[in-house]
């Protein structure tokens, strides 16, 4: 998805839908868009590599062993800045996000940023600005 690949370790099933777990496997430049989830918080805690991650207008650069909190309602979006990366975040209530994830990853090569906006919607996400860059 995205360039990325997620895989789901606790599914929202498995949790009475209180939280759902999925570690992540990233290079450098990967990266979603600024976007916001209305129903989910979310934590990423890093295991390898390094991150530079966008709470609201807030940038923080996050290395192995360091967590951070997303809450709902605030835009957040993350950029790999090492050449590889992996981290384990938890979103929760699960929602719908594991279907989030499901259906971005089957949009084809050509699919559009509308196209991602769409998804998005239907989770209880919107996708409100670009990606990060590294500055």
């Amino acid at each position: 998805m995205m360039g990325f690949n997620l895989y789901l370790k606790v599914a929202g099933k498995d949790t009475d839908g209180q939280l759902s777990v999925f570690s992540g496997d990233y290079r450098r430049h990967d990266e979603p868009p600024l976007h916001v989830h209305y129903q989910q918080d979310e934590e990423f805690y890093i295991t390898e590599g390094e991150f530079l991650v966008q709470v609201g207008e807030e940038e923080f650069t996050l290395k192995e062993g360091d967590l951070i909190f997303l809450a709902r309602n605030i835009p957040h979006a993350f950029l790999v800045l090492s050449e590889t990366a992996k981290m384990v975040f938890l979103t929760h209530p699960s929602g719908t996000t594991e279907m989030l994830f499901q259906q971005l990853a089957q949009l084809p090569p050509t699919a559009t940023l509308d196209d991602a906006q769409k998804i998005h919607l239907a989770h209880q996400c919107r996708i409100v600005g670009p990606k990060l860059t590294a500055g």
